[in-house]
């Protein structure tokens, strides 16, 4: 069968500016010459061909012509959409022509369900710029009609037009494309021409194809062969899972992308023998809430077989969320990395808290180092006992070790363990039963007086106090003052990495303001005591 145009529509741009062959010099302002010749337009004309066709020989003007030409056309095999650009533009005072000539093309191979995309451009020159793909499913496969249309419009609403007679041009002329609605305008993506291309090669569809989107989720064309043309099992051989209960569940998941690594995650920290004991955990895992990108390296290396034991114990006696799971495997596995005797010890959900904060620490201090504020230790019995307004008691808490930032910063949603490092900050945690409060007090001094200055004040969120806290932050106001007047305001850095440590003293400027006596070691970004 010959090549057969079902559509063609052609548009030309022009453009003359027609400029003055003199320019004018001011010889009292200007003491040099121009390096280049300063053109003045004295006509401006768009889209007229005569004008174009009148001025083209004008070396004072600037002609500039551009076509575009929108083709489809089919052969007994294959349906192409095709979008050629030729322009070409001459500036004034010159001879010759910039030229360049392009095309934009989609096709599909009807009989194979191959898919090429791509761009040529310099066309008509012996070295051409070529970028061809094939079956490249995913990205923008459809752009190529928008942009068609857009080059062939005059306006938004007219793009709309065109695209939408461009797609449907284009799709009811392929055999077998099951979305195609007569009548209604179809919206082209990667996933219906991988559809299609199976199809072609006799892969058995699931039901739930469209949720196969990811790239781990898209097997190589070799598989499906080893998976007899089944494309679930082409995409767990693809993934090196197996299982009846795997199979069933991605064959009936339909609401979001399957969890892949998490459930391989899972697997490589408790064996699969031990998951797959529980088809509810199995489901859990290959359809967790949340994407799965960060869980493709395994740290599971080094656990025994007990280890992976107690950590299924943890897994089925509560309900610890994915990411502090791969957390605590991170932490154990760089911990084992440095030949340290850590193990996997937690069976139950108590156990596991004090062992995460354990590994966390501890690998903390080994990467990163952890860094303290140091108080006296009259500092917390001042406030051991907390305020009382009312019939309600505030329990008062002075921030001083890595962990209490943290674990305030956690609980509030806030940025506060950001401010460990700040000489002048001195900071509590409020608590009312669940309620908290985060004040932050700035302190200076003179000669004989103390400034407490309480610069911050939030709740949860960094949202407003209502009125009721009012007074329990008045009391602490007058509580801090006390305090500074009887014992002063003494603090220092601790900051350990490894097995080096390092404390660092305050110390006062002229103004009255803390800071440290060394300040370049507590640099976080550029630390120069390790």
């Amino acid at each position: 069968m010959e090549k057969q145009e079902i559509y063609k529509k052609i548009k030309d741009f022009y453009e003359v500016v027609v400029y003055s062959n003199s320019t004018e010099i001011d010889f009292e302002n200007d003491t040099t010459l121009p390096s280049r010749p300063k053109w003045t337009s004295e006509f401006h004309s768009r889209n007229s061909q005569e004008t174009f066709v009148e001025h083209f020989a004008n070396k004072m003007a600037k002609v500039e012509h551009e076509k575009v030409t929108v083709v489809i056309e089919k052969t007994e095999e294959k349906i192409s959409l095709k979008l050629f650009t030729n322009y070409k533009q001459r500036n004034p005072g010159k001879h010759w022509f910039r030229r360049n000539r392009s095309m934009q093309f989609i096709t599909l191979n009807t009989r194979t369900g191959l898919l090429y995309t791509g761009h040529i451009g310099k066309l008509g020159n012996k070295k051409k710029i070529k970028t061809i793909h094939t079956n490249k499913f995913w990205g923008e496969v459809g752009a190529i009609f928008e942009s068609a249309a857009h080059a062939m419009s005059n306006s938004r609403n007219e793009t709309k037009g065109i695209e939408s007679e461009l797609l449907y041009t284009f799709v009811k002329e392929i055999p077998d494309w099951k979305y195609f609605e007569p009548g209604n305008v179809p919206k082209l993506t990667g996933q219906q021409f991988y559809e299609y291309y199976l199809t072609k090669k006799g892969v058995k569809i699931p039901d739930n194809f469209n949720i196969f989107k990811t790239y781990n989720l898209i097997p190589p064309t070799k598989l499906f062969r080893k998976a007899k043309n089944k494309f679930i099992d082409a995409v767990m051989l693809y993934n090196d899972i197996s299982g009846d209960a795997v199979r069933k569940i991605l064959h009936e998941v339909n609401k979001s992308v399957p969890t892949i690594a998490i459930y391989k995650f899972i697997v490589s920290i408790v064996g699969k023998d031990r998951l797959h004991q529980r088809p509810d955990l199995v489901r859990k895992f290959l359809t967790y809430d949340g994407t799965d990108y960060h869980f493709a390296k395994d740290y599971s290396q080094g656990m025994s077989d007990q280890e992976k034991a107690n950590a299924f114990k943890c897994l089925i006696s509560s309900d610890i969320h994915v990411r502090t799971l791969r957390d605590h495997a991170m932490f154990l596995s760089y911990l084992k990395e440095k030949e340290l005797n850590y193990v996997w010890k937690a069976k139950n959900e108590n156990d596991f808290a004090l062992e995460h904060k354990q590994f966390s620490d501890e690998y903390d201090r080994l990467k990163h180092g952890i860094t303290d504020r140091i108080y006296p230790e009259v500092y917390q019995d001042y406030f051991k006992e907390g305020l009382k307004v009312g019939d309600l008691k505030y329990g008062v808490y002075l921030l001083d070790s890595q962990y209490s930032y943290y674990h305030e910063s956690d609980y509030q949603q806030n940025c506060v363990k950001t401010y460990i490092q700040k000489p002048d900050a001195f900071i509590f945690s409020v608590r009312q039963g669940k309620e908290r409060a985060t004040v932050e007090y700035n302190i200076s001094a003179s000669a004989d007086e103390w400034f407490v200055d309480r610069v911050q004040f939030l709740g949860r969120f960094n949202k407003k106090l209502d009125e009721n806290w009012e007074e329990v932050l008045s009391l602490l106001d007058d509580r801090v003052k006390e305090l500074l007047y009887e014992h002063g305001y003494k603090t220092s850095i601790r900051k350990v990495k490894g097995d080096v440590e390092k404390i660092i003293e305050i110390d006062w400027t002229d103004k009255g303001r803390p800071i440290w006596k060394n300040n370049l070691e507590v640099v976080e970004d550029i630390d120069y005591l390790f």
